[in-house]
Order: structure tokens, then C-alpha cells, then sequence
């Protein structure tokens, strides 16, 4: 999504999978938008801006993203022993920068200001670029 917002709020009458893939929301014939789809599972302002995304004329393969693989590994992440509970991350085909980042963003050690401020670390907690929160 648009400014890395994550969709929350599903219709009653949503059809899609919890894993559901972005292609899912494309018309197979046309390779738009699948509007009465995307209607019918989102409410209707998640709906718009879904629609406003521009599709690429490429449509490349679809793969899960580092947001639903770390949902689904999210839980064997916490503190506690960590032999094999970590297996699925640390196997997982993909980069190993993107590994060590999703583990510390699991593990909430990524060095954001919150978490140095936290640590003891005195500085302005305000975002650069938006401002004060």
C-alpha cells in the first residue's frame, strides 16, 4: 500500500484468505483491478485506495511478502529458548539482510528512536519528516 499502510479493515462478507495474494485482486482476463471484489472485502475507503494503484503492464509473479512471512514466524520469535524455534525464519530462501531484519523487527531491537530513546539514549523522538507525532 501507498505510504507502507497495512490494510486492517476486511468487509463482513470478505471472501479473501488471511494469505491472500495481490493477484487475487486482479480481474485473470483483463489484469485490472477486480473492482467487485476489492468492494465486497475492504471497506470503502481501503477499497479506493486500492483501486488507485497503478497495476505494472509487466505483472510479475506474485510472491508472499516479508510482512506475511514474518506474521506467520512472528509468534516462534518470542523470548524463550530459541533452538529450532527460529528454524522456519533462518531457512527460509531469502536474503540473509532481510533475515536479520525481520528478526530484530520481531524481536522490536531495530535501532528506531523509540527503542534508542528506550535504551537510554536522549534525542528528538519526532519523525525528520513528518514532525512531531
Amino acid at each position: 500500500m501507498p505510504n507502507l499502510e497495512i490494510l486492517t479493515s476486511k468487509s463482513d462478507n470478505c471472501t479473501l484468505r488471511e494469505e491472500a495474494l495481490v493477484e487475487e485482486l486482479l480481474d485473470p482476463d483483463t489484469g485490472q483491478w477486480n473492482r467487485t471484489l476489492i468492494s465486497n472485502a475492504f471497506n470503502q475507503h481501503e477499497a479506493l485506495k486500492i483501486v488507485s494503484i497503478p497495476i505494472s503492464q509487466s505483472l510479475p509473479k506474485d510472491k508472499i511478502s516479508a510482512y506475511h512471512l514474518l506474521n506467520k514466524i512472528g509468534e516462534n520469535l518470542q523470548p524463550g529458548p530459541s533452538h529450532h524455534r527460529n528454524d522456519r525464519l533462518w531457512k527460509a530462501l531469502i536474503p540473509n539482510k532481510i533475515k536479520n531484519f525481520m528478526w530484530r523487527l520481531a524481536k522490536n531491537i531495530l535501532p528506531t528512536r523509540h527503542n534508542l530513546q528506550r535504551k537510554g539514549i536522549v534525542l528528538d523522538t519526532s519523525c525528520p519528516l513528518c514532525g512531531p507525532a
